[in-house]
């Protein structure tokens, strides 16, 4: 979840925790987003959030 800039960057949208929990509600599991403004989020238990800075980040990280 964010926005993804013209340099690789991800950057932080509005509403993150409500977009995480109408993710959790489709199904996803696993969510990838940036590390800015998760500091007050609360998060469904089911879902895992994987923090990145940018798109190398994203693609270097794989599920466990």
């Amino acid at each position: 979840i964010g926005e993804l800039a013209l340099t690789g960057e991800v950057r932080s949208v509005v509403n993150v925790e409500k977009r995480i929990k109408e993710a959790a509600k489709l199904g996803f599991t696993t969510i990838y987003t940036t590390k800015y403004g998760l500091e007050k989020v609360k998060l469904p238990e089911n879902v895992k959030v994987i923090k990145v800075n940018n798109i190398k980040d994203l693609l270097g990280k794989k599920e466990k």
